[in-house]
Order: structure tokens, then C-alpha cells, then sequence
């Protein structure tokens, strides 16, 4: 199956899932052979993020290619931008694969001009990518120069970085720091914030004076898997997910 066709595949099970459930089942636009209709598992859930503990000790990085397609202008280019982040997404976490880093996948949930007559509910994507590997060595230093790799390679303008014993940052294209936050932050929080400045850093180059046009909800991690054989695959790729 072709890259254009899995494009409409997926999206045909998007449409479905979000008709049937409300929420967005964003899995399907990196697996697009796995069909999953489950609802993201809001990262408030203990379990949920008790996977995350326990992989995220020796350092982590999170990462995004998306641009934000609620602020395209016409329809057409909206839809010409959720298909370019589609397929940014998935050159992601090829190149996350590549290094044999392990990964979860994880989306921040919007609501758009709130209580205002054009109101929308949007997904933020990214990736937690940990300092841990598949063949079971860590490397944090590549995990910071792979992070900074990516930032430039999808013209982002920063990422999140956590080194053991060393503040929670994030950093920009050419490494440098541009927020340090406070040593006792939870991980709920690190992504949180990392979601909303994202959506701060789009208002302010679109020349927006009013940073509250949007209203952060929660912050979701991938849902398990439905059946043997997507468990296999989502596990060979490198996903640390709900079981």
C-alpha cells in the first residue's frame, strides 16, 4: 500500500474514531497498517504514567515535526498541512528508529479562540524519546544531539531535554538554552508546558497579541494495543506503551 493510499485509509478510521468517541485517534497516522479506534490515555491516569517512570530515569527528549494546522487560513491548506505533518511524523520516528532510541508516542489537547463562534478542538503530536535503546545501552549525549538534529531537521523552534542530575531545558536549533524549569516539576507539568509554549511560539510569529486564543485540556500518551499482532509490531518499532 502506497503512502496516498494509507493517507486516506487512516484517515477514514480517524474520521470514524472521532465520530464514534470524540477524540482523534492519532496511532493510526504513524502505524497506518494498525487500525486502532481506542481513545490517547490521558497522562493523568497512574498507570500510564508509571510506564514513563520507569523509562525516563536516564534522560529523555521530546520532540515534535508538526507545524499547527489551526492556523492555516483556507481549508485546503489545512488539509494540505495535516497531510505534510502526517508525513512529517512518520520521517520522525524513522529517524527515532534509526538510532534504536525507545519512544512513546504523546499529543496535548487544545481548544482553539474558546467561547468565541469559530471554537475547535485541535492535537498537539510529539514523541517522548528516551536516553535507553533497543540493544539495552543509554546514551543521553546522542539522545541531546539527535534532539537538536530533529529540531533543525523539521524547523522547530526548540525541544525538551532532561539529562540525570541536571534540570529539565529546553533547548534551541544551535543547543543553546532557552528555558530551564524548576528541579521538582513533575513530568505532567514538563509536557504541559511544553505543549503550551509550542502554541505560544505559533500566536507570537503570526503577530497574535493575545496569548490565551487557546485553552490547554490534558496531555495523552498512546492507547494500548488491541491485538497480538499490533502489540509485535508497535514493540519491534520501539514503543514503550500501555500493556
Amino acid at each position: 500500500m502506497n503512502h496516498q493510499n494509507k493517507d486516506i485509509v487512516a484517515e477514514t478510521y480517524n474520521k470514524i474514531g472521532k465520530e464514534k468517541k470524540g477524540l482523534f485517534p492519532m496511532l493510526n497516522e504513524i502505524y497506518t497498517n494498525t487500525f486502532n479506534l481506542s481513545q490517547p490515555i490521558p497522562l493523568s491516569k497512574q498507570f500510564a504514567m508509571r510506564i514513563i517512570d520507569r523509562n525516563r530515569q536516564n534522560g529523555y527528549a521530546i520532540i515534535s515535526a508538526s507545524m499547527a494546522e489551526s492556523d492555516a487560513n483556507h481549508p485546503h491548506q489545512k488539509e494540505k498541512l495535516a497531510e505534510l505533518n502526517r508525513q512529517h511524523t512518520r520521517k520522525l520516528l524513522d529517524f527515532i528508529r534509526q538510532h534504536k532510541f525507545l519512544y512513546t508516542p504523546c499529543y496535548g489537547r487544545f481548544v482553539e479562540n474558546p467561547g468565541a463562534g469559530n471554537e475547535e478542538e485541535v492535537f498537539e503530536r510529539g514523541f517522548i524519546v528516551y536516553a535507553n535503546k533497543k540493544n539495552g545501552e543509554t546514551d543521553v549525549q546522542e539522545l541531546k544531539a539527535f534532539a537538536v538534529e530533529m529540531c533543525n531537521e523539521f524547523n522547530q523552534d526548540f525541544v525538551v531535554l532532561k539529562e540525570p542530575n541536571s534540570p529539565t531545558k529546553h533547548i534551541d536549533k544551535n543547543f543553546h538554552i532557552i528555558m530551564e524549569l524548576v528541579d521538582d516539576i513533575s513530568f505532567i507539568d514538563v509536557l504541559k508546558n511544553y505543549f503550551i509554549n509550542r502554541r505560544k511560539n505559533v500566536i507570537s510569529k503570526n503577530g497574535k497579541d493575545e496569548p490565551a486564543g487557546f485553552s490547554f485540556l490534558e496531555s495523552y500518551i498512546a492507547p494500548p494495543p488491541q491485538c497480538y499482532s499490533e502489540r509485535h509490531l508497535r514493540h519491534l518499532k520501539g514503543e514503550i506503551f500501555v500493556k
